[in-house]
C-alpha cells in the first residue's frame, strides 16, 4: 500500500514489556534482540515458506520482491517476481500456502483504481481488492488466478477523510486449518462503518485451483456472504469510523499457528486518524480457526511502533515461518526486527 512510512523511534518503546499471565489467556514477552533488517522496502506482510532446505520471504512494496537463503538470517538471494498479467497497479503478496505436490498458492493486496473520479476528478482513489495466484517455481514467476475478495462498490465513501481507501477489503493474512479443510482469511475491512474492522472469509481447501467465487464471508454467524461484494461481521469491529476526522480501527493482521502454546496468534495494527497514525500494536489468540468469535481480547504489545507486525518462527528442523512459530522467535515491524518475543502458556510465570 503506498503511504507515507511511519518509521518511529523503535528503541524507546516498551521493549522490554510483557503482559503477565493469566488462567485463560496466554503471554508473552518482548526482548531486544541483534538487528535483522530486510534487504527491500516493506510495505506490507512478508509471507514466508520452506522448499528443500532454502527458506524464501517475499517483501512488497507496490510490487513483491522475494528474498531467499539458507534461514531467516541468511538472506542473500534478491529477486523481482513477475505475473503472467500484468494489472493497472501492482500486487502486495502479502499471504502464502505451500501444497504438499509442491505448488506455492499466494494471495495480494491491488488497489483498484481510479474510483470515484466523477466526484473527486483531481484526488486518485483506489479501493483493496484480494486476488490469488499460484507459482511452480517457489514464487519467481506467477499465474494469476482472479479476483476472490472484494467489498461491495456501493459502499465505497468518495468523501472520505481518509488518506488512501474510501472502501474495500485488503491488508490481510491468510492461515489454512490444521486439517487442510478450510483456507481463512483474515480481512482489513473498509466500507460501511458497521462493517469495518477486522473481518474474516474462508474457502475450502478443495477449491485453491479455482478460487473465484469460492470464498465466504462469515456474516451473521454463518459462512453465508459471498467473496465478492458480500457483507461481512467484523470480528474487531472499527471504534470510529475510518472515514471520518478521528478513525480509530484495528487492521493489517498476521496470524500464525504457535506449536508452544497449540493456538493461533493475531498480530493487529491500530491506526487513530485519517493519515493511519499508529496508536499501537496488539495481539489475540484463538485455539479454533472454524470459530470466529474465539479470539481474544486484544492486548497491546508496543505502543506507538510500526506497521505490519510479524511473528517468524526460527527453528530450521521444523520449517517455521510466518504461519508457524515455537516458544521463542523473531518478532518484526515493516520488515525489521530489533527483537526476540517469548510466549507463555496461561498461568505460566512470566520470566
Amino acid at each position: 500500500m503506498i503511504r507515507k512510512i511511519f518509521l518511529l523511534t523503535l528503541a524507546l518503546f516498551s521493549i522490554s514489556g510483557c503482559q503477565q499471565s493469566s488462567e485463560k489467556t496466554p503471554s508473552f514477552k518482548i526482548f531486544d534482540a541483534k538487528e535483522l533488517k530486510f534487504a527491500v522496502p516493506t510495505d506490507s506482510g512478508c509471507p514466508a515458506h520452506w522448499d528443500n532446505g532454502n527458506f524464501y520471504i517475499f517483501s512488497s512494496s507496490r510490487d513483491a520482491t522475494r528474498l531467499s537463503g539458507t534461514d531467516i538470517f541468511h538472506l542473500d538471494q534478491v529477486l523481482p517476481v513477475a505475473w503472467d498479467i500484468e494489472k493497472e497497479r501492482s500486487r502486495w503478496i502479502e499471504a502464502t500456502y505451500k501444497a504438499p505436490d509442491g505448488t506455492l498458492y499466494g494471495w495480494y493486496h491491488h488497489e483498484m483504481g481510479p474510483i470515484c473520479k466523477e466526484r473527486l476528478p483531481d484526488k486518485w482513489f483506489a479501493a483493496a481488492i484480494i486476488g490469488e495466484g499460484k507459482s511452480y517455481d517457489n514464487g519467481a514467476t506467477w499465474q494469476d488466478l482472479g479476483f476472490t475478495i472484494q467489498s461491495d462498490p456501493n459502499t465505497y465513501h468518495c468523501d472520505t477523510l481518509n488518506k488512501y481507501f474510501p472502501g474495500g477489503n485488503g491488508d490481510f493474512a491468510v492461515v489454512n486449518d490444521q486439517k487442510n479443510e478450510y483456507i481463512y482469511f483474515f480481512i482489513s475491512t473498509y466500507g460501511d462503518f458497521k462493517e469495518q474492522g477486522i473481518s474474516v472469509a474462508r474457502m475450502r481447501y478443495a477449491d485453491l485451483e479455482k478460487p473465484v467465487g469460492k470464498v465466504y464471508k462469515w456474516y451473521n454467524g454463518k459462512w453465508q456472504e459471498p467473496g465478492l461484494c458480500g457483507k461481512v461481521t467484523p470480528i474487531f469491529p472499527a471504534f470510529k469510523d475510518w472515514h471520518g476526522p478521528s478513525p480509530d480501527s484495528f487492521w493489517g493482521p498476521s496470524v500464525h499457528w504457535n506449536t508452544y502454546l497449540k493456538t493461533y496468534v493475531m498480530l493487529l495494527n491500530r491506526a487513530i486518524d485519517p493519515n493511519w497514525w499508529q496508536e499501537g500494536i496488539y495481539i489475540s489468540f484463538n485455539k479454533d480457526l472454524s470459530n470466529p468469535q474465539g479470539w481474544s481480547k486484544p492486548l497491546q504489545v508496543r505502543k506507538d511502533g510500526s506497521w505490519y507486525p510479524l511473528v517468524v518462527g526460527t527453528d530450521k528442523k521444523k520449517e517455521e515461518t510466518d504461519k508457524l512459530a515455537g516458544r521463542r522467535a523473531r518478532y518484526f515491524e515493516q520488515g525489521v526486527s530489533l527483537w526476540e518475543i517469548q510466549f507463555y502458556k496461561p498461568g505460566e510465570k512470566v520470566k
